[in-house]
């Protein structure tokens, strides 16, 4: 990526929102929208997942990706979670899923996914347990157990341009716990309690800290992976609420100079 005028320190080279969001890799029982931990009181009524409240469970960030996909399936591979605590293997699934769902909905999306690398073959050389438990707990699962219609080939280049191409994105706006309608509806209104942070005026409704790493998760970030790696950075990224990414200059760029972070 070249630069087509001089770029000031701090200046925005460019802002991206991800084409694609889900789970990292290993997480335990979270709410498939906001991607909060949940406690398993209240369940999708569509496709019985667990989720955060009401509000989260019809977002189209949900209801219309995986939940068509899970409402479908019945007998074994309906989706029953127990244990709230451990790391469930079901969540290794979401993010390629997502990313597959773009097919045929989303062109652009899914072209830019298609031009990624996946670096596959290295991938099962250099990790032959992981890539055995990707095959077993993701290629399998959507494509025999779910009968989706995806080749084994498009479900590995998925889950390959998300492990070398994927960013960890914030989908949490204020880093706070706001009440969800599990809270209310189980507990009554949450009592919320006005702070001012100690660097600022601004005002905050709060229920309670959230969860280290609450709120997180991986995208994809088609202009973002087009920027080279380097020593010597020119420019850093910075992740935002609801998914979206900047890239900010950290010295100046040149015109006709390529950027790296």
């Amino acid at each position: 990526m070249v630069a087509t005028t001089d770029i000031a320190p701090g200046d925005l080279i460019f802002k991206e929102q991800a084409v694609s969001i889900g789970p990292f890799h290993d997480t335990p029982p979270i709410c498939l929208t906001c991607l909060r931990r949940v406690s398993g009181r209240f369940l999708c009524n569509e496709c019985g997942v667990p989720m955060c409240s009401s509000r989260c469970s019809e977002a189209a960030a949900h209801r219309q990706l995986e939940c068509k996909v899970f409402a479908g399936q019945r007998g074994k591979n309906k989706v029953e979670i127990s244990d709230f605590k451990a790391n469930n293997p079901f969540y290794q699934s979401i993010a390629a899923l997502r990313c597959l769902l773009l097919k045929g909905k989303d062109e652009s999306g899914w072209a830019a996914m298609q031009s990624m690398v996946d670096h596959n073959s290295d991938r099962e050389r250099e990790d032959p347990e992981h890539w055995k438990i990707c095959q077993h707990n993701i290629v399998r699962y959507l494509v025999e157990l779910c009968g989706l219609p995806y080749t084994k080939e498009e479900v590995n280049h998925v889950i390959g341009l998300m492990e070398v191409n994927a960013f960890e994105t914030n989908l949490t706006a204020d880093w706070k716990k706001k009440a969800t309608d599990e809270d209310e509806e189980e507990n009554g209104p949450v009592e919320r309690r006005e702070e001012k942070t100690e660097n600022s005026e601004e005002t905050l409704t709060t229920g309670g800290m959230v969860r280290e790493r609450d709120g997180w998760g991986r995208g994809v970030f088609p202009l973002l992976a087009m920027l080279n790696h380097s020593c010597a950075s020119n420019a850093r990224y910075i992740s935002l609420a609801d998914g979206w990414m900047e890239c900010r200059a950290t010295v100046v760029i040149s015109s006709q100079s390529p950027s790296f972070f």
